[in-house]
């Protein structure tokens, strides 16, 4: 190659890059046409994710227009933005390798949009996003919904869900959470415990409760 000579992979000076970007500020629908421009493959990539910030989020179909410009792991981030705006899990199962965590986030929002009363409705919700069945982390992220929205912390409660084990997990999980913002909050006051740390007498709340509040208060 003679020295002077450039290849179609050359990255763009800065000053030329930030122009580009400054024209997809102005303009985000040009996008993909603005970031072609770039043919080195660092620079377009960051190019893109400039665009997808920049985009209004009910430009859905640009957004995927780009996201089929990507490769690997970029590709599939966009894809997942792609889901949290579209809300579809057709979108999600092309954000691949995370795949997984998308189904998890679309299906805490639904549970956050619809707000269900029933363990039921809380089914029904998840099995609409859910990718390969019984998966624990599913499973965990709905008993931990159902505990901190709906219902009351009860052990007594997890007896009659489909996984206990799992349930009970996200229960103490929920129950050691407010002990520990209790603990945090420097307003909270050991003159009168507020209700949400009580234990019930249940011993799974009982041990962690006595050890945050007597590191707090000292005597119980």
């Amino acid at each position: 190659v003679a020295f002077g000579c450039t290849t179609s992979s050359d990255p763009v000076s800065i000053r030329g890059q930030a122009d580009i970007l400054d024209q997809i500020e102005q303009d985000p629908l040009k996008a993909k046409e603005l970031c072609s421009q770039l043919k080195e493959s660092t620079q377009r990539e960051f190019c893109i994710e400039f665009a997808l910030q920049a985009l209004p989020e009910n430009e859905i179909q640009v957004t995927k227009s780009l996201c089929d410009t990507l490769d690997g792991t970029s590709k599939g981030e966009c894809w997942f933005q792609v889901a949290e705006r579209s809300l579809l899990m057709s979108d999600c199962e092309r954000a691949i390798p995370f795949v997984a965590e998308c189904s998890l986030h679309l299906t805490l929002s639904a549970l956050l949009r619809s707000e269900p009363t029933t363990w039921v409705e809380v089914e029904q919700i998840a099995k609409e996003y859910m990718v390969d069945g019984a998966s624990t982390e599913h499973e965990l992220m709905l008993y931990q919904y159902w505990f901190r929205n709906v219902s009351r912390l009860e052990v007594a409660t997890c007896l009659e869900m489909t996984n206990p084990t799992v349930c009970r997990r996200a229960l103490i999980a929920q129950y050691l959470q407010r002990l520990k913002e209790w603990d945090m909050d420097p307003k909270s006051s050991c003159d009168a415990l507020p209700d949400k740390i009580a234990h019930g007498d249940q011993s799974a709340f009982k041990e962690p409760f006595e050890v945050v509040v007597k590191k707090k208060c000292g005597a119980l």
